[in-house]
């Protein structure tokens, strides 16, 4: 028996899926306040 708890793997990547969303969006945010001009448009 493993003594760490079984998480379900789908818990796992939404978790993950909404981490990595929470950070592109912020790195995003980052880029067009700190460097507008270097940034390409995504929109």
């Amino acid at each position: 028996m493993p003594y760490y708890p079984v998480v379900p793997v789908k818990w796992i990547r939404e978790r993950f899926e909404r981490a990595k969303e929470l950070a592109a969006r912020r790195s995003i945010r980052n880029l067009q306040i700190y460097q507008p001009l270097s940034t390409p448009r995504i929109c």
